[in-house]
């Protein structure tokens, strides 16, 4: 059986369950109801909510923890045990520190790995040809939006490309 708990700062307006959904309640804007969820660029499912006026987005598997178990203490984050970031199951979820967060990701494979550059990443836009066209625009001269736009990409990633903070393998 689902369980609901008021969403921490937002009682009476909102409330989270042990299975990871949140639900507006009924009020005078509203007839409440299951929020679909949003992602964050991590891949973590996150709820836009709503009080005064004012919008805040929040990570999901925050609000659980906070519901159900308490709020974060300092030092610690959340850990999702079978590494997935969309299971916000409050069994799913704990409270730890960041060592054993690290621990979980090598456990689950979800660790950072060199490998992990480049076209290797799956998140990457570009070819390694493209960064040495890229490369090759900025000697000429190029602006950054301009290859910015070319190759449908953020002009503060051409800048890193440049400062070799990313695509350094190149």
């Amino acid at each position: 059986m689902e369980q609901w708990k008021p969403a921490v700062g937002f009682g009476g307006l909102y409330e989270v369950s042990d299975q990871g959904r949140v639900r507006s309640l009924p009020r005078n804007t509203t007839k409440g109801g299951i929020l679909r969820l949003g992602k964050d660029p991590f891949g973590y499912p996150t709820a836009l909510l709503c009080k005064n006026g004012r919008r805040t987005k929040l990570r999901v598997h925050r609000m659980v923890l906070e519901a159900f178990i308490g709020l974060r203490l300092e030092g610690q984050e959340c850990r999702h045990l079978n590494g997935i970031p969309s299971n916000n199951r409050l069994e799913n979820l704990k409270w730890g520190t960041r060592e054993e967060n690290i621990q979980d990701k090598n456990l689950h494979g979800t660790t950072y790995h060199p490998n992990h550059q480049g076209v290797n990443n799956p998140a990457a836009r570009l070819t390694d040809l493209d960064v040495v066209a890229i490369k090759h625009g900025l000697q000429l001269g190029v602006k950054h939006r301009v290859l910015a736009k070319h190759f449908s990409v953020s002009k503060s990633l051409i800048t890193g490309i440049k400062a070799g903070v990313v695509w350094s393998h190149v």
